[in-house]
């Protein structure tokens, strides 16, 4: 079990601070973990079927609703599997290509602009001659991570399919953009650590812009319905975001213009990848 958030009930402040346990009267928010599945289902979707009660030596201990569950999904590991070696090597599609694949990982808050300087940048590499690619985390919600929603658990195998799913790219010789919000610092070094184990560059990137600006943009109205309670879990909002420490590059969007962060990654990339 993990607490995410606790609601002092006398005062209705909230602490988003580490806590082991929640007093007596408090409102919490936290994933249990539970022996065998439990049939439920979210309470805002059937009321009655999600809701639940917490009893300890028959004595009732708390009870609470379900906002979303959280599934353990099987490794699905094998022992009886082998990694089959093509025989067009990295280096030979590097030594075609003149540059290296590599995986250029943009990370920020909603609004700050990831997804507009992936395509844009891609662009820009592409009418270069290079060979180039953007995964949107936006667009990989419609399939390959379409059964992912957004509890911590879910962000991170979204980051882990992703940066597999870049690393396979960037073997075959793709500069790959990724943009994603990927709030989490461990989950990026996870990303990162699955791009060295394949001797792929990895060049994070802190696509950096206040919060009151990514509000002020907001085409999507995302964190106006976030602040009305509409969305759960926004990163920002109620859900926290951690900035890189030691970020490759650094792209300010409060004060550049597109053109700018553009021609920076771009010459920050192939700074990286170029023979």
């Amino acid at each position: 079990a993990a607490i995410d958030r606790v609601i002092d009930a006398s005062t209705l402040s909230v602490s988003d601070t580490e806590q082991t346990h929640a007093a007596r009267d408090d409102v919490a928010e936290l994933v249990l973990e539970t022996d065998v599945p439990l049939a439920l289902d979210p309470h805002e979707a059937v009321a009655l079927t999600g809701r639940f009660v917490l009893v300890d030596n028959r004595i009732t201990a708390g009870g609470g609703i379900v906002l979303e569950p959280v599934v353990a999904r099987p490794s699905g590991k094998s022992d009886n599997i082998t990694q089959s070696q093509g025989q067009v090597t990295s280096g030979d599609r590097a030594r075609r290509n003149r540059h290296r694949g590599a995986v250029v990982w943009l990370t920020g808050l909603s609004g700050a602009g990831k997804s507009t300087i992936a395509h844009s940048v891609e662009r820009v590499l592409f009418e270069r001659g290079h060979q180039v690619t953007v995964l949107d985390g936006d667009n990989l919600r419609f399939g390959l991570n379409g059964d992912l929603g957004f509890s911590p658990g879910d962000r991170e195998e979204n980051i882990r399919r992703v940066a597999e799913v870049a690393r396979l790219f960037a073997d075959s010789g793709q500069i790959v953009v990724t943009a994603l919000i990927s709030p989490y610092r461990e989950s990026r070094a996870r990303a990162r650590a699955i791009a060295a184990a394949a001797e792929v560059p990895f060049i994070e990137v802190f696509v950096k812009a206040p919060l009151e600006t990514c509000e002020a943009r907001d085409p999507k109205q995302l964190y106006q319905r976030a602040r009305a309670g509409e969305i759960k879990d926004f990163t920002g909002i109620d859900a926290p975001y951690e900035e890189p420490e030691q970020p490759e590059v650094v792209l300010d969007t409060a004060s550049r213009t597109l053109g700018q962060v553009t021609s920076l990654l771009a010459e920050a990339v192939l700074t990286r990848v170029r023979l």
